[in-house]
């Protein structure tokens, strides 16, 4: 059995092709979610770039655990690897998961040509309005993931600020 930990799409989207065995909340120490890598295939394109979430350091993340089944796992990890894409590294962290730390999965976002956590919160707010990918745009894949978390009882500050900056920048 094996954990992975989900903090952004992986979450709800439905294409995700995940088979797991159980689903729980879990919080990662050491890290928080934020709009800080370019998608140029599912939420935008190369001339027209989405923000989509990675993780950085300080702080923490909660998300979700999803509990692997131990006869496949490795054929879903790499099915993910292909989903994330070569910008995220697959690293073996420690999250808080049903009270205890447990050894799990997460894809973390490497500071390579896709990194955009640099740029001001409006330029990227700007990015998600002008965004539009194979699975839909910018302020649909912030919308989502922000009503997702809110439906499970996560709130994040950040994210929240973000799309308040959306709004702004719609509003100019």
């Amino acid at each position: 059995m094996a954990w992975l930990f989900a903090y952004g799409s992986l979450m709800w989207d439905e294409n995700r092709n995940i088979a797991y065995e159980g689903v729980e909340e879990a919080e990662l120490q050491g890290y928080h979610r934020d709009l800080n890598k370019k998608s140029t295939r599912n939420w935008g394109t190369s001339e027209n770039p989405a923000p989509v979430l990675g993780l950085e350091e300080g702080g923490m993340c909660e998300g979700k655990a999803f509990k692997l089944p131990r006869d496949n796992w490795e054929s879903i990890l790499n099915e993910l690897n292909d989903r994330e894409g070569p910008s995220y590294s697959l690293e073996n962290l420690t999250a808080i998961i049903e009270g205890e730390e447990q050894e799990t999965y997460v894809f973390v976002n490497q500071r390579n040509h896709t990194y955009i956590g640099e740029l001001p919160i409006q330029k990227r707010a700007e990015m998600s309005l002008e965004a539009k990918g194979k699975n839909g745009s910018g302020i649909e894949y912030v919308v989502k993931t922000w009503a997702h978390l809110d439906r499970i009882g996560i709130e994040d500050q950040g994210l929240d600020k973000y799309l308040r900056e959306m709004v702004n920048v719609g509003l100019e």
